[in-house]
């Protein structure tokens, strides 16, 4: 993952002499190279599989912090609310996703331009510039690591729900290819059968957004990583979503990653107020668990 110093240092003050190099190393995190570029240092690092907790600026600011004894800065964000009534959700598996949030955005010009900085920034990330839409949700989840989706909204026939397919089912993914679903395969879908996603893997294109999308459903959610794991080696498609999912998003923070983007959206659009949606079903995958260690004993172990 490609970052830079400068991001980081909006979550942490970082002081100028730092070798970011080596305090990144002697917290397990693998540097392979820093990089300057202008007035920023551009710092690509190799996570190991079990550091899904470090894949975003916040993550690794986060490591750094706690090494330094530092607080963390978190991003501004929109005032929000939440509602657990809607009329756009039908069905969730809990076994696929226990976590499911959404906001609606009507009469949104896909036309506006992408701010500069968060151009800036995608490009030295080696993120691909796509609308304002699609950058913002990017630059979002590099920044927090929580990976979101946008829908457009006519494009949905009815309700969307995910759930295990009921019968064999096909649908053209955003990289233009063909897909063929077996029955029993996790899905989100519409009212009419219509598949619109694989769950944190890939979008569909008869749902995706352009430059005629005027409503857009921004998802964010909790995917279980076995199930991100197993559809994205099953159809070999490895995205930057499912590179988080499968090694393990928070599941509390897709209200943080909605309303973050609603704010750098509104830099550039008029939105109305940050209304979110919040479908949850109970699930052993996101109970928050704590337990008691010596203290002492774990500081004699680690060295």
């Amino acid at each position: 993952m490609k970052i830079s110093k400068n991001w980081i240092s909006e979550f942490l003050n970082i002081p100028k002499s730092i070798n970011l190099e080596e305090e990144l190393t002697q917290l397990g995190l693998e540097v392979d190279t820093i990089i300057k570029n202008k007035n920023d240092y551009i710092i690509d690092i190799e996570f190991t599989p079990n550091r899904g907790d470090c894949l975003s600026v916040l993550g690794t600011a986060r490591d750094l912090a706690a090494y330094k004894n530092k607080k963390i800065k978190l991003p501004p964000i929109s005032p929000y609310t939440v509602e657990r009534k809607n009329n756009i959700f039908r069905n969730l598996f809990s076994d696929i996703c226990p976590e499911y949030r959404f906001m609606i955005l009507n009469n949104i010009s896909l036309e506006t331009e992408t701010p500069k900085f968060i151009k800036d920034r995608l490009l030295k990330a080696g993120i691909a510039l796509v609308n304002i839409i699609v950058d913002i949700s990017n630059y979002v989840m590099i920044e927090i690591g929580q990976p979101t989706h946008a829908f457009d909204a006519d494009k949905i026939t009815g309700k969307l729900s995910v759930i295990k397919s009921k019968k064999e089912l096909t649908f053209f993914g955003i990289n233009n290819k063909e897909y063929r679903v077996n029955k029993g395969t996790p899905v989100i879908v519409d009212d009419n059968n219509v598949v619109h996603a694989l769950p944190g893997v890939i979008g569909s294109k008869i749902s995706s957004v352009g430059l005629s999308t005027n409503n857009v459903l921004l998802e964010s959610a909790f995917f279980l990583p076995d199930i991100v794991r197993a559809l994205s080696s099953k159809y070999r498609i490895q995205t930057d979503s499912s590179y988080r999912f499968e090694r393990g998003v928070d599941s509390k923070i897709q209200e943080l990653a909605l309303s973050r983007i609603h704010f750098l959206l509104s830099k550039s659009i008029a939105l109305d107020k940050c209304k979110l949606h919040k479908i949850t079903k109970k699930s052993p995958h996101t109970k928050i668990k704590s337990f008691r260690f010596d203290s002492s004993l774990f500081k004699r172990i680690l060295g």
